[in-house]
């Protein structure tokens, strides 16, 4: 009697066992491989529970690629903000993200599903104007896009259709270095011989003796005051009457390639000596801001400057990489931060905040946490935002590209 209810017991211990692995087996459902294109949000699908888990089921997750991921622990949704393809950041470098999601119950059982994650590689700039040298990109009041270049006068893109400008037309000069849009819709033409302004359908002459003739910027201050920069000072026009600055009246140096204006109205301008600033009535400059002795010019030239919506001054520089001043404090970006080469030509900001850098290895584009480099097929000669928001940029021998991904 004794051993048949021991093997009872026995029995019955060996069935509650099997019920009991029957309640806790559970498996995470196959999750297919996928494939997102670059620059866009991903989050994934929850997955789903084969099985009966034992009381609450929390999601983490693991894999080779795992760290840069976000994953909600009740839900198990993977999200990340975006991948850029051309600066990958899974371990293999290859664009190919390993991922594994564990779904761990209230007793510690768990099962583990693997997947990959492949970003796809977007065209996002567009060759418009192919084996040109520009130098200059504006928009007019009617939407056109302007070209200006190295001896091709103007190119203006209206849509699908192009028109052209050149010294036939009243040009000084087929190199055209700079071209700005004022609050009155004229566009001024900064050409290697003289100052023009296009209005009413002609290109106009302007008959002032410029110390400079090659003009190499132009901006409008808040007082509507228009500023030509040289590369033998600067001049400041109010409409009936020119002022000339250069090195007598303060500026670091005549030499000058870019000028901008900041919100409180201070006009900041990028020299080859450093930078200088003027605040209506005296002129400040800023010197040893970067290490210039890898720019075989001996000089500490600054190409191009500009100001962000937070009012940060931004400059790039010839061998130094990035410079920001925010009113107080200089910061430096160089490669070893991300930045594709620290030689440059030109930045701007776009409307998402990002900062765009042009440089000698194509387009650099920051984020606000980390670099993203695109190569043009050229050196970028300048960058231009239009009134929508699109990027367009001028490279040195390869034309003119239009960003595609807004």
């Amino acid at each position: 009697m004794r051993k048949f209810l021991y093997l009872v017991l026995c029995l019955s211990f060996f069935i509650f066992s099997c019920k009991k692995d029957e309640l806790v087996s559970f498996t995470i459902n196959e999750i297919n491989d996928t494939i997102i294109d670059e620059n866009i949000s991903y989050n994934s699908i929850e997955p789903i529970i084969i099985g009966n888990p034992i009381g609450v089921v929390t999601y983490s997750l693991e894999g080779t690629d795992s760290e840069i991921f976000n994953i909600n622990s009740s839900t198990g949704v993977v999200s990340i903000n975006t991948l850029n393809y051309e600066s990958p950041q899974d371990e293999n470098k290859d664009n190919i993200y390993e991922l594994s999601i564990r779904a761990t119950d209230s007793e510690g059982n768990y099962d583990i599903e693997d997947w990959t994650l492949t970003v796809n590689n977007l065209v996002e700039w567009v060759n418009i104007l192919e084996n040109e040298d520009v130098y200059a990109i504006t928009e007019d009041s009617q939407g056109k896009i302007w070209f200006g270049g190295y001896f091709f006068g103007i190119a203006i893109l209206d849509g699908s259709n192009w028109a052209y400008l050149n010294t036939v037309d009243g040009l000084y000069s087929d190199v055209v270095r700079s071209l700005y849009k004022d609050s009155e819709d004229k566009i001024w033409i900064g050409t290697q011989e003289g100052l023009n302004y296009y209005e009413n359908g002609a290109i106009n002459k302007i008959q002032t003796n410029l110390v400079g003739s090659s003009v190499s910027s132009i901006t409008q201050d808040l007082d509507n005051d228009l500023w030509f920069a040289t590369y033998s000072g600067i001049e400041r026009f109010n409409g009936l009457n020119w002022n000339h600055f250069d090195e007598l009246n303060g500026i670091n140096d005549d030499f000058i390639e870019e000028v901008a204006t900041d919100q409180n109205g201070i006009v900041w301008i990028a020299t080859i000596n450093g930078i200088s600033s003027y605040d209506g009535n005296t002129w400040t400059n800023y010197v040893g801001l970067y290490d210039f002795s890898a720019n075989e010019l001996d000089d500490e030239y600054i190409p191009s400057l500009m100001i962000d919506s937070d009012n940060n001054l931004w400059a790039i520089t010839w061998g130094g990489g990035v410079l920001k001043y925010d009113g107080m404090n200089w910061s430096q970006i160089t490669m070893d931060d991300g930045l594709s080469s620290n030689f440059g030509r030109a930045i701007l900001e776009d409307d998402n905040g990002n900062i765009l850098v042009g440089t000698t290895a194509g387009v650099s584009t920051y984020n606000g946490e980390f670099w993203t480099n695109e190569w043009l097929g050229s050196q970028i000669r300048c960058l231009f935002k239009d009134s929508e928001g699109t990027i367009w940029a001028g490279t040195k021998e390869n034309g003119a590209f239009k960003y595609s991904n807004k």
